[in-house]
C-alpha cells in the first residue's frame, strides 16, 4: 500500500510540475503586434481576371486596404524572366507575361511587407532579389520568402535575417513539439525555423499561447497560426474568437476582407 502511495503522490507531483512549466498565464506576454498575412480576399481579382500590373496591383492595395500586414504573392516564370502574380488569379498559370516585373512590383511598393512564394527554384529568389536591387531597394529581414528546404536555405544564406521558410518544415516543427513541449525544450527541427499551429491543435500545443511564444522567440522561430488542419488560412470572422488575444504571432488568413476589418476593429 506505501508503495502505491508514494507512486501515486508521485504522478500528481509530477502532473504539477509538468503543468507550471507549461503554465501561459505565468509567462511573459510576448512584445510586438499581430502579423496578419493575407492568402486571398473575396475583394480580389476574379480567378479569370487578366493576368496583368493593374489587375494585381488592384487586388493588392485592396488587401491592404483591408488591414493585411503582409499578402502573399507568387514569384513565376515567364519565358525567360520571372513576374510577380497572386496565387488566386488562375489565368497567371497559362500566360503571366503582362504580370509585374520584380522589379516594378518593389517600385510600386517601397514600404510593403510580402510573402513571396518562390516555391522549389532557387532562380527565381534571385530574380526577385535582383529586381529589389534594380529598383534601388533590398529585399531584407522585412521581407519574408516561402520555399522548398533548398531554396529557403540559400534565400538565408544569401540575406541574412530574411524570413524565409518552408510548409513541410514548419509542420515538422509543430509535430516534434508535440511529442517533446511538455519538457519545455524546443526541438532542433524548430530551431531558427518556422512553426505552424492550426487553430485547432491550440488546445495541444504545450504552454499555448504565451509560454511557446516565449520558447520559440528564444529559439529564434516565428510561428503561423493557421485556420482548422487541411482547411488553409482563417477564412471567416466567427473564427475570430479563437485567436488568442495576446497572440503576437502572424495569422495567415484567407479571406482577408472578412478577417482584417473585423479582427482590427
Amino acid at each position: 500500500m506505501r508503495v502505491w502511495a508514494t507512486v501515486h503522490w508521485l504522478i500528481i507531483a509530477g502532473i504539477i510540475i509538468i503543468s507550471l512549466i507549461n503554465a501561459s498565464w505565468i509567462a511573459p506576454v510576448q512584445r510586438g503586434a499581430l502579423d496578419l498575412i493575407a492568402a486571398g480576399s473575396a475583394r480580389g481579382a476574379a480567378a479569370n481576371a487578366r493576368c496583368d500590373s493593374t489587375t494585381i496591383f488592384g487586388a493588392v492595395d485592396r488587401m491592404f486596404l483591408d488591414r493585411a500586414d503582409r499578402v502573399v504573392v507568387n514569384v513565376r516564370r515567364a519565358g525567360n524572366e520571372f513576374r510577380i502574380v497572386l496565387p488566386t488569379i488562375t489565368s497567371c498559370i497559362e500566360d503571366a507575361s503582362a504580370a509585374p516585373t520584380p522589379e516594378r512590383f518593389a517600385r510600386q511598393y517601397p514600404r510593403r511587407r510580402f510573402v513571396f512564394d518562390v516555391g522549389g527554384d532557387g532562380r527565381a529568389f534571385d530574380a526577385l532579389a535582383k529586381g529589389f536591387t534594380a529598383a534601388g531597394q533590398a529585399l531584407d529581414a522585412r521581407q519574408a520568402v516561402m520555399a522548398s528546404a533548398e531554396v529557403a536555405a540559400h534565400a538565408r544564406a544569401t540575406v541574412p535575417g530574411i524570413w524565409a521558410f518552408d510548409l513541410a518544415a514548419a509542420r515538422s516543427c509543430a509535430d516534434d513539439y508535440l511529442w517533446t513541449g511538455w519538457t519545455g525544450f524546443v526541438p532542433a527541427a524548430c530551431k531558427g525555423q518556422t512553426a505552424l499551429v492550426s487553430l485547432d491543435a491550440q488546445w495541444s500545443t504545450w504552454g499555448w499561447p504565451n509560454r511557446f511564444l516565449t520558447r520559440m522567440a528564444g529559439a529564434n522561430t516565428r510561428t503561423i497560426l493557421t485556420g482548422p488542419a487541411d482547411s488553409g488560412g482563417v477564412t471567416v470572422a466567427e473564427q475570430i474568437p479563437e485567436i488568442p488575444r495576446d497572440f503576437k504571432g502572424s495569422v495567415w488568413v484567407e479571406d482577408i476582407s472578412a478577417i482584417g476589418p473585423a479582427l482590427r476593429n
